[in-house]
């Protein structure tokens, strides 16, 4: 969060709208017009075209994907995964981010910046690294497997 100090009033007395704004909203609040940095004026950038809270990364045919950086997905789908190779059963069908990432430019700083805050820092990253760093291929992890039956 921006803090200032209040802003002068003779600046906006004589446009009661903006006098009404100013008191309102507090600079580096999400509603304040992206005035501060980090902040958000609409859904889109009106100059581009491409959404703001989204970050990408260039694949091999040189467009971008595009992601959501605070999303959970990653992570939720590591965990899924976790849950069904313990199972016995097959991995669920990954996110469209996960499937980008076999096609990324650059798959090590795409993973990275990706599934980072996902588990991939930490080892939970379902897929086998070295296979899809070196090949794009999504192979599951050997880690993951079935729990036996201990009980007797």
């Amino acid at each position: 969060m921006c803090s200032r100090a209040p802003r002068k009033r003779s600046r906006t007395s004589e446009n009661p709208q903006k006098a009404k704004f100013a008191q309102r909203v507090a600079p580096g609040k999400r509603s304040d017009r992206g005035s501060c940095t980090g902040g958000y004026s609409s859904s889109t950038n009106s100059s581009r075209g491409t959404p703001y809270a989204l970050a990408s990364f260039i694949l091999e045919d040189g467009s971008r994907f595009y992601y959501d950086p605070s999303s959970d997905e990653c992570f939720l789908h590591a965990c899924e995964c976790v849950r069904a190779g313990s199972e016995g059963g097959p991995f669920p069908e990954p996110p469209e981010t996960i499937k980008a990432l076999t096609s990324a430019r650059n798959r090590a700083a795409a993973l990275e910046a990706t599934c980072d805050g996902g588990g991939a820092s930490l080892g939970l990253f379902p897929y086998e690294r070295e296979a899809l760093l070196e090949r794009g291929e999504l192979l599951p992890a050997l880690w993951i497997h079935p729990i036996e039956d201990m009980s007797e």
